[in-house]
């Protein structure tokens, strides 16, 4: 909502519509744009006719001592003439005098008399009067803000051609204000008055159309509306068309062009054009890359309060962008943001305490900020806390529940690590009651954003049916997403897939791709797998060769098939010298990670290298006793326990 009294452009609308009623051989009031010179006798004349009462004549008069035309600047001779004129009725001076009085201008300011001459002019149809009529009612000056009184003044305005009533009319309408919400109206106002080249009116226009509000969307008309408003020096609308350059929304994405509007903009004081134009001096779109243009275009908007200035601003001094790295500057900036209650900058501002860069390295107080931040609804915080209270770190103390919290509110926001970690917790039962329709549901949101690690989690889901019906091609869906992104693990996920031909048809070639891809990034499963291919001829020739490379790889890794399964050609002396040391030393790596046939291996070389070997039973009882005392029952996982403790306790273990 904006004030508008136009005092310099009074004078040529108003006249045009109250022509003088005497002196007809005088010129016109003088436009503000471009007033025609007066002669010494047509400032004769016109104040000869005023000081014989002429009201037209001295409402001319004042107009011409207001702007200074013909004759000395003078708001105190503006004001007389005006007030004489006012007295005999004439409704042009009685609506300028209003605005002097309540600009105070020449006078006082005294908001009554300035809505008291105000009425005297809208009473006599004045538009212009009744819009600022309604005006001082909507904000209470000289009388008790009424917006229903406001309302009927600014219908009368508008419906009388007046623009800035029509424009605020359709403001009102849009909101809600004093007007039932109606886009479709406030469409209709706004049109008039832009057509008549109002250029707030034109802005409001575009944002409806860019908006789809009580009109259908359309950028491109948007595009020619705000390029207008533009053209009159509208700052918002040359924002929103250097936005629309950048993005290419409604023109042609045109960097250059986004560069020239967001500079009109900057140029008037607007802050959040100076700091797009920073950005574009920082990333070289549109201008040339000038680091220190960059710094001091976003410096002037972040001195402006720009919170997102100020934040960038800080950014700018550790990275020394366009000016020396300074921590404790960036600390100062960020600060500043945070004093406005900005979550970003008071997240920022825990990063500088934990990593102690220009401020005192402090657990504590990076752990209060952060809590700041996510309690103000940032969800990059509420991430971390979850993370900090999960492995208890930085000082905050390992609390599951608390964790699944903070993943909690940042999950609803949309974050997708947060939705991944919420998700597992649900999937594990910690912190909060297990569920696994719960941790499908989160492992779906966040695979669905692109989330890698979800993806290859609800691959898994699918392709062994944990929680939900077990499904190959949707399992292949995942483990493909995620293998994309290059997840190793996803990948070798996925070899297994087509090599077991698990809900999908067997395919050892797309297996084999699958494996290299993952080998290549130090997958041990996957170079296991690549091993069994070639020592089985899966969808490849048998070479023992090759198996033996592969495996030699995997077991580097520690991974116990791939030992188990290099003991074996090392003991068979297959592609390899027999080495029986080296596969009994393979067999106890593999077994000490609970490898029950490597265990068996095991046994039989050492029987055979010690045939007074004596019974191997009370390690097997030692084994159960030391499980029952560690409440070990599932099945699997005591098996695994037994082979790790007979392993470690038989010869040479």
């Amino acid at each position: 909502m904006r004030r508008t009294f136009l005092l310099l452009a009074l004078s040529a609308s108003l006249c045009a519509a109250h022509p003088p009623s005497s002196a007809p051989s005088l010129p016109p009031a003088e436009s503000s744009t471009s007033p025609a010179p007066l002669t010494a006798d047509q400032i004769a004349a016109i104040r000869a006719a005023a000081e014989k009462g002429d009201r037209d004549q001295q409402f001319h008069l004042a107009m011409m001592y207001l702007n200074g035309h013909g004759v000395e600047q003078s708001d105190t001779e503006a004001f007389a003439w005006l007030t004489k004129a006012a007295r005999q009725g004439q409704p042009q001076a009685q609506s300028n005098l209003a605005t002097l009085y309540a600009d105070g201008t020449g006078v006082p300011r005294d908001d009554a008399l300035a809505l008291e001459w105000y009425r005297k002019a809208a009473e006599q149809g004045e538009s212009l009067a009744q819009f600022n009529l309604g005006v001082m009612y909507l904000k209470g000056k000289g009388v008790t803000e009424d917006t229903p009184q406001a309302v009927s003044w600014f219908r009368k305005a508008a419906e009388a051609g007046n623009a800035a009533a029509q424009d605020t009319m359709g403001g009102l309408s849009r909101d809600g204000d004093g007007l039932p919400k109606d886009d479709t109206a406030a469409v209709l106002w706004f049109r008039q008055a832009a057509e008549q080249g109002e250029p707030d009116a034109q802005l409001h226009l575009a944002e409806m159309y860019l908006l789809s509000r009580g009109v259908q969307g359309d950028d491109t008309e948007a595009f020619a509306w705000l390029t207008k408003a533009a053209a009159q020096g509208n700052i918002e609308a040359q924002r929103h068309l250097a936005e629309m350059c950048f993005s290419g929304r409604g023109t042609a994405k045109d960097y250059a062009l986004a560069a020239t509007w967001y500079t009109k903009a900057a140029n008037h004081g607007d802050a959040p054009s100076q700091l797009g134009l920073a950005c574009m001096y920082a990333d070289g779109l549109g201008v040339k890359r000038e680091p220190i243009a960059a710094f001091a275009w976003c410096l002037k908007a972040a001195e402006q309060g720009l919170v997102a200035a100020q934040n960038q601003l800080g950014f700018y001094y550790i990275n020394g962008m366009g000016v020396a790295p300074d921590y404790p500057r960036a600390a100062e900036w960020f600060r500043r943001a945070a004093a406005q209650g900005d979550a970003k900058a008071e997240f920022n501002i825990a990063g500088l305490y934990a990593n102690g860069f220009g401020l005192p390295k402090d657990s504590a107080q990076a752990l209060q900020w952060a809590t700041r931040a996510a309690r103000h609804g940032l969800a990059d915080a509420q991430y971390q806390l979850g993370n900090l209270y999960l492995n208890g770190r930085e000082g905050a103390p390992k609390d599951v529940a608390q964790a699944a919290g903070w993943f909690g509110q940042a999950a609803e926001q949309g974050h997708a690590g947060a939705q991944y970690n919420l998700a597992t917790l649900y999937a594990s039962g910690q912190g909060v009651p297990k569920d696994l329709e719960k941790a499908v549901a989160w492992y779906t949101t966040s695979a669905e954003l692109g989330n890698a690690a979800a993806q290859n989690n609800l691959g898994q889901i699918y392709s062994t049916g944990l929680g939900v019906p077990r499904d190959g091609p949707k399992a292949e869906h995942w483990y493909r997403k995620a293998a994309a992104q290059g997840v190793a693990t996803a990948q070798c996920n996925l070899g297994c897939l087509y090599l077991a031909g698990v809900g999908v048809p067997v395919d050892f070639k797309a297996a084999e791709d699958c494996f290299r891809d993952a080998a290549s990034q130090d997958s041990a499963p996957a170079q296991f797998y690549l091993g069994t291919m070639f020592e089985n001829g899966l969808g490849v020739k048998p070479d023992a060769s090759q198996a033996v490379i592969w495996y030699r790889k995997a077991a580097a890794h520690g991974h116990a098939a791939a030992q188990y399964h290099l003991g074996l050609l090392y003991e068979k002396g297959q592609a390899v010298a027999p080495n029986p040391a080296r596969a009994e030393e393979l067999y106890r790596d593999a077994a000490a990670q609970g490898q029950s046939d490597a265990l068996t291996k095991l046994i039989a070389l050492l029987q055979k290298e010690h045939p007074d070997l004596s019974s191997l039973q009370p390690h097997f009882e030692a084994a159960a006793a030391e499980a029952k005392k560690q409440n070990i029952t599932d099945p699997d996982e005591l098996k695994r326990f037994t082979t790790k403790y007979v392993a470690t306790h038989l010869p040479g273990g």
